[in-house]
């Protein structure tokens, strides 16, 4: 972000006063209007000169719709889901010699579902874990023998199917799958003693819950209890005090999106922290540290470029600190991964409420890329590379330079991580992962959004509705 839109935003002028290039995070940009008022900018060359794969790897009759890295190595995990149950587990991937090193999964079942639902990596640089739809949360120890490949290092039954989880040292939050016995339900666990949970939340959502993300903190001794966000597909966006049993006391903050939530996550900020979601219907809006609403950039399918790039669907987005390497500039910023049916993908970044900066474009090759819907993408900054997994049984992996000359090298040891998810020693103790500090935010005043926000508490029993509202959510702003 340039230096004109921070000191504009910190003097609160209204963004119209700026001229389009103060915006713009690339010089000489090309501007094309669409039919929902979204501006899409690009610099000349980014269709000219775009990037492609330099290796792949098939994993057969499988989507792979999770990856992970394996702080300061160049391991990345890889998650598989198949109609036949014996191609679904997780294989490591080593970015080293671009191949496939071991496949972790456990023995198949004919009546259980072992489908991987979530998949995050530990901060130790050799666990990695899972929840999976029979009712398991799992962490798994990639230095165990070839023979253990089918034994997790640690395994969490709960009552229902498990479809997102997060750790905060030896604290585990999962959220379940909507069942019409038991609703939807967050689970508090202590991995010390994971017999049963410690406590649970039954009424912050009424449906699936899709997110479950602890919020970043750069003091991992704080006596702060920690915040948790939820998201679900019944449209809320909600922030809790984890430690607090009481649910009618947790809930601090809830965003009614209206639009069921498929993914959201946290933007890394000095003095606070923002929110970003999409919705399965291919929208994307942001939110500030109270969960009022900030953008709505609606459908993003809509912004294209004529006979150069549409997109067709959200694969992932991300907040990525300065000096990430992923394009010329080194400012941070919220990237968006988009992608197309023929098997091509961007990474967008929003400059504006009103405007997406198309950063780089990857395409395939007659002999390297997808040929179909991408479904999971990892920028790998240590070794200077993009991973991707398709519906077409593929990984690629990317050059993080467009030059076709660029080469990836040796990972370093230091890594970028932006929570404590419990790591485990070798005699078994858990262990707390240091983030790195979050970086400043970008914030942007500008802009009405047909989306609620409310500060309070919610009550059991009154159908997701928040105390002094009848409704979920406050109406307007």
């Amino acid at each position: 972000m340039s230096e004109t839109t921070r000191l504009a935003t910190a003097s609160n002028i209204d963004i119209d006063d700026l001229t389009l290039s103060d915006l713009l995070q690339e010089a000489s940009p090309t501007s094309l209007s669409s039919d929902a008022g979204v501006t899409l900018n690009h610099a000349s060359d980014v269709f000219s000169n775009p990037t492609f794969p330099s290796s792949r790897l098939t994993l057969p009759n499988t989507y792979i719709p999770f990856l992970a890295s394996l702080p300061g190595t160049s391991t990345v995990v890889a998650a598989t889901t198949s109609e036949d149950a014996r191609e679904n587990g997780v294989w490591t991937v080593d970015l080293t010699s671009a191949g496939l090193v071991r496949k972790y999964a456990r023995p198949t079942n004919d009546h259980v579902d072992n489908t991987i639902t979530a998949l995050k990596a530990g901060v130790d640089g050799r666990t990695f874990l899972t929840a999976s739809r029979d009712k398991a949360f799992r962490v798994w120890d990639v230095r165990a023998s070839p023979e253990s490949s089918e034994s997790a290092y640690l395994q969490i039954n709960a009552p229902q199917v498990l479809l997102s989880f997060d750790m905060d040292g030896s604290f585990l939050a999962t959220g379940t799958e909507f069942s019409s016995n038991s609703g939807a339900s967050i689970l508090f666990w202590d991995i010390r003693n994971p017999r049963s949970p410690v406590y649970q939340h039954e009424s912050t959502h009424s449906d699936d819950i899709t997110t479950l993300s602890f919020k970043p903190t750069s003091a991992p001794s704080s006596n702060e209890n920690p915040i948790l966000l939820s998201a679900s597909t019944d449209g809320l966006i909600c922030l809790s005090d984890a430690r607090e049993q009481d649910e009618d006391e947790a809930v601090l903050h809830v965003g009614n999106w209206g639009k069921s939530v498929s993914k959201c996550d946290w933007m890394q900020a000095g003095g606070g922290n923002a929110v970003w979601s999409a919705s399965d219907m291919e929208t994307f809006a942001t939110w500030d540290a109270e969960l009022n609403p900030t953008y709505d950039f609606g459908d993003l399918r809509t912004p294209g470029v004529r006979d150069t790039w549409e997109s067709n669907y959200i694969i992932d987005a991300s907040w990525y600190p300065a000096a990430h390497g992923l394009t010329s500039t080194s400012s941070e910023f919220l990237g968006i991964w988009m992608g197309n049916n023929n098997g091509d993908f961007a990474l967008f970044n929003p400059t504006s409420p009103r405007s997406m900066q198309i950063e780089r474009v990857f395409r395939s090759s007659p002999t390297l890329g997808h040929s179909g819907i991408v479904r999971s993408v990892l920028y790998h900054k240590e070794s200077r590379c993009i991973v991707t997994g398709g519906e077409d049984s593929l990984i690629h992996i990317w050059p993080s330079s467009s030059s076709p000359s660029s080469s990836a090298p040796t990972p370093s040891s230091s890594t970028f991580i932006n929570k404590r998810l419990t790591s485990i020693d070798d005699e078994g103790d858990t262990m707390m992962g240091t983030p790195t500090p979050p970086t400043s935010p970008r914030r942007m005043d500008d802009g009405v959004l047909p989306m609620t926000s409310t500060k309070g508490k919610k009550r059991k029993g009154d159908d997701n509705t928040l105390s002094g509202d009848k409704k979920r959510g406050k109406q307007g702003f």
